[in-house]
């Protein structure tokens, strides 16, 4: 498991970088990939990266995990060095496309001081840094329960890191800002601003990781212009005639658009000892004044090497927190929209538990092969949610559905 880790932490991939022959020793080229297929064993639900549009249901999907990067390394472990990384996966328009992951320069003071600057990855979860890199995971993809409470997956700014020797283990502690985007099929967001920190402290086969990132984040674009009209519309005076805690939502939406405030604060810990792996992790957000829910996720995975196969279990959840924040009914006009804005806030509703199984095989260098098993559980099986799960049908969804997965995970 390290050294699976090592391969894409920091300056990814360098073990397996390649110079030209001596000549450009300064520059290295890298890489890695998924081909997977992914399907739910009901038509009512899809199955997809909440960025992503495409979701089937009850049919093998290819386009879900599969992806495909490049990196070039320049200067890598020098004082001065830098990081380019291209992207390519299913995005909000369910078309591949490539976009810049990673593009920063680093100046390393000493060997406990780092600066970065640029493009880079925003390190809220414990595997923040190769997240996409499915090689350098045990399952199949990192848990969606988990990078759902955060699905900004970069920022462009600086960072300064901090590395130093604490009692029996090593301690490095973060510091980042700067600014990001995002978007999803239905709307697109811009954060003017995220500030945050994270530690992490390895001692023998233990790693324990905290963070915490506030995020100003606004809707921008046609959505924008939706939630405005609805800010208009619940202050006309017959909504507000028939339901006063109508009206009083109406900030929600204008504050959306103007800019909402949230936190996500994350906890984790991780065994890794002989043939032995085991990983839990838990995150919350804090959503403020706008549309966006509350929630958290969880994830518990244990997994044991048998020579080249890596047999693992799983158990993660989300929760939303905010969906009974508002119970009104009204009259008249006010009654139309009492029902529409619970409509709305119901369809965050993607509380679920699964429960996951699957095998990991190593059979080549620098090659892995994963089949995967999910069963899963959602609490509000007639809500018209969306996310990593898609309720194509509210009427006729059980609730319950399973996810099977394939995939060949690769570097270079």
């Amino acid at each position: 498991m390290h050294k699976r880790i090592a391969i894409a932490v920091g300056l990814a991939l360098s073990p397996f970088a390649h110079a030209a022959d001596g000549q450009f020793d300064w520059l290295a080229f890298s890489g890695y990939g998924t081909i997977a297929a992914s399907e739910t064993d009901d038509k009512d639900v899809g199955f997809h990266y909440p960025f992503q549009k495409n979701a089937k249901g009850n049919d093998w999907a290819t386009d879900v995990d599969s992806r495909l990067a490049v990196q070039l390394d320049f200067n890598r472990g020098g004082q001065f060095s830098g990081v380019l990384q291209v992207l390519a996966m299913q995005r909000n328009t369910g078309e591949y496309k490539a976009e810049v992951e990673w593009a920063n320069v680093m100046w390393t003071i000493n060997d406990s001081w780092r600066v970065r600057a640029g493009r880079m990855v925003t390190p809220v979860f414990m595997q923040s840094d190769y997240r996409f890199v499915g090689y350098s995971l045990t399952p199949v993809r990192y848990s969606l329960e988990m990078a759902g409470n955060y699905p900004l997956s970069r920022h462009d700014g600086a960072e300064v890191v901090y590395g130093t020797e604490v009692g029996a283990g090593h301690l490095q502690v973060q510091g980042f800002g700067g600014k990001s985007s995002l978007a999803i099929p239905s709307a697109e967001y811009k954060a003017d601003s995220v500030f945050g920190a994270a530690a992490t402290y390895s001692v023998g086969p233990w790693t324990l990781r905290a963070s915490g990132t506030a995020i100003k984040i606004k809707i921008v674009g046609e959505a924008a212009d939706t939630a405005l009209a609805s800010a208009a519309l619940l202050e006309n005076p017959l909504v507000s005639a028939g339901c006063p805690a109508c009206t009083a939502e109406a900030p929600r939406f204008r504050n959306t658009v103007e800019g909402t405030s949230g936190q996500f604060y994350g906890l984790g810990a991780a065994y890794d000892e002989g043939n032995w792996y085991a990983q839990a992790e838990y995150g919350y957000r804090q959503a403020e004044d706008g549309l966006l829910p509350k929630t958290s996720g969880w994830l518990l995975l244990g997994a044991y090497r048998w020579g080249a196969f890596t047999p693992y279990l799983s158990y993660s959840g989300f929760k939303t927190h905010s969906l009974n924040d508002f119970t009104a009914t009204g009259t008249g006009f006010g009654a139309l929209a009492a029902a529409a804005l619970k409509a709305k806030y119901y369809g965050n509703a993607s509380d679920r538990e699964i429960f996951g199984m699957g095998v990991r095989w190593d059979f080549y260098r620098n090659v892995a092969l994963k089949l995967q098993a999910e069963m899963v559980k959602h609490d509000h099986k007639d809500a018209p949610f969306s996310g990593a799960f898609v309720n194509l049908s509210p009427t006729t969804y059980d609730g319950r559905t399973n996810v099977y997965s394939a995939a060949l995970d690769f570097v270079f």
